[in-house]
């Protein structure tokens, strides 16, 4: 470390600082401060670190980098990119992007949170943060960084955000039930015509074409309630971000009150960002929870979403001079805040509501996220006339293609009359699916747990072409059953169907090879689709 930082010396060992010839250090000195800064580097929990720019070398490390990273420093300094190969694989994308737009642009600013894989398996959350010290010519010397284990603080901001997300849902659940309610009675409602129109076969048509509707609007509810619900890892991708908001808006237009009218303005270009799935949603439920809370009486929501340049203010980082920026402005026409309430609203724990009635955790939340993007959110308000909270968010800058799903789709031809094995506990379900599959053409064999599906394919195993099966049976579960049969043929179909999925089960299914997952609830028509993508009958 000391042949890193030495400076020349006259004949007396005074050392004399080379851009202030009149100032003198003596060795002694150097060598105290020396010491100190030794103590200091290799006392703290965080890993410091020191390259110099001009031959981009690493010049210092602090040791506990092989506590954290759990390498040799040794390695590191042969290798400087070797903190590279314990990145996670979904994080690698984004870290080397980041660090090849600032080599492009001759930038040194680095401040990024990213996981690293241990050999044995285990995870920790990393932030790094980068310096640039300058010379006495102003001129780019050495970048310095501090790279500090943030695994437990990660878990402390997931549990805090689910649990925000579940107060979130309680605001939503007044809208979601009479939403539901009225789905029912839909369905209940045309029923009833069925069954009073027997032998009438236009109004029976015209009936279970309305119940099919009314049970996809109930079953995109489900669905939207679940992302919002989901506890899951921070899971970076390539998302367009007009069709986040689209479905967010479609929850608020389900949920608010006829009082409020929701108001659009959403740039048709598609924008992309690279960004976290759910919190993403999570930012903007928030926003329009709040702006609802702030119209008891009604009035207006207004949601618009376009691309623009960086923004005049300050930011965490400053952006490369072709970066651009999603800016999403969510504008209500409610009571609006003083200039004391603005500047507390990003507090945890502050709120306007009264007891009982919220955390004050969702602003808080929401600041936090957009700062983990790399974004900015800034708000105007003045009392009696309204908010406006705008959002600012990179746009992804990569020409990777859209995040692809871990399922392959095998091109697997099947004969004409294909024999399906229908792995399905609900009987109501397996059973007129048995019939539907029937009278299109294929040849059924049912099962309604997962012993019987094995027992079953090791009989039909020379006919069976193709596998549709529920993830939750009994006595043995969709993934053991699927799995099994893979082992024993590497080509045949397999077809998953779930009505929730956790990313653990997502994970176990990866090796598997499926050819399709499909959501519950779908509709027949769904399956049909699925099984001519295959081979038409």
């Amino acid at each position: 470390m000391q042949d890193c930082l030495e400076t020349p010396c006259d004949e007396n060992e005074t050392v004399v600082e080379p851009d202030s010839p009149s100032k003198e250090i003596s060795k002694e000195d150097l060598k105290e401060t020396l010491e100190r800064f030794k103590l200091l580097a290799e006392t703290i929990d965080e890993v410091f670190w020191m390259k110099e720019v001009k031959s981009n070398r690493l010049i210092y490390v602090s040791s506990a980098y092989e506590r954290i990273w759990k390498r040799s420093l040794q390695s590191l300094y042969e290798n400087p990119d070797s903190w590279l190969e314990a990145v996670h694989p979904e994080d690698l994308h984004l870290l080397v992007n980041v660090l090849d737009q600032n080599r492009k642009h001759h930038s040194q600013d680095f401040n990024e949170r990213f996981r690293i894989v241990h050999s044995d398996g285990s995870v920790k959350w990393i932030r790094i943060q980068s310096f640039q010290v300058f010379n006495g010519e102003g001129k780019l010397d050495r970048i310095v960084g501090v790279a500090r284990d943030v695994t437990k603080q990660h878990e402390l901001e997931k549990q805090l955000a689910h649990s925000q997300r579940m107060e979130s849902i309680g605001s939503l659940a007044g809208g979601v039930a009479h939403d539901f309610n009225n789905i029912l009675t839909v369905i209940m409602g045309f029923a009833s015509l069925i069954e009073l129109n027997p032998n009438d076969s236009q109004k029976i048509l015209q009936s279970v074409q309305i119940i099919q509707k009314t049970a996809e609007r109930g079953a995109t509810l489900v669905k939207q309630l679940l992302t919002l619900a989901r506890k899951t890892e921070s899971v970076f991708q390539t998302l367009t971000f007009n069709d986040l908001i689209l479905e967010a808006v479609n929850i608020a237009r389900s949920t608010f009150p006829k009082s409020i009218r929701i108001l659009t303005d959403l740039q048709e270009e598609s924008i992309k960002i690279r960004a976290d799935y759910t919190q993403i949603h999570q930012i903007f439920v928030n926003l329009i929870l709040n702006a609802k809370d702030a119209m008891p009486g009604g009035g207006d929501l207004f949601i618009r979403l376009k691309e623009v340049d960086p923004p005049k203010f300050p930011m965490q980082s400053e952006p490369s001079k072709n970066q651009r920026y999603a800016l999403l402005e969510i504008s209500d026409s409610g009571i609006g805040m003083d200039e004391e309430t603005k500047g507390k609203i990003f507090d945890p724990f502050f709120t306007t509501k009264g007891l009982g009635k919220g955390t004050g955790l969702g602003l808080s939340l929401v600041y936090g996220i957009v700062e983990n993007h790399g974004g900015i959110i800034r708000v105007e308000s003045e009392p009696n006339r309204g908010s406006k909270f705008s959002v600012y968010i990179p746009i992804e800058r990569s020409t990777r293609s859209e995040y692809s799903s871990p399922f392959q789709n095998l091109n697997v031809k099947t004969p004409t009359r294909s024999t399906i094995l229908l792995v399905e506990d609900e009987q109501m379900i397996r059973e007129p699916l048995t019939h539907y599959l029937s009278r299109i053409g294929y040849d059924v064999v049912a099962a309604e747990d997962g012993e019987i599906a094995l027992d079953l394919f090791e009989k039909h195993k020379d006919r069976i072409q193709i596998v549709i099966c529920d993830l939750n049976l009994p006595k043995r579960n969709g993934l053991e059953v699927l799995k099994k049969i893979r082992s024993t043929f590497s080509e045949i179909p397999l077809i998953l169907a779930s009505g929730y999925m956790d990313p653990q089960c997502r994970d176990a299914m990866e090796p598997l090879g499926l050819h399709r997952v499909i959501q519950k609830p779908y509709d027949f028509k769904t399956i049909r689709q699925i099984l001519q993508d295959l081979q038409p009958i």
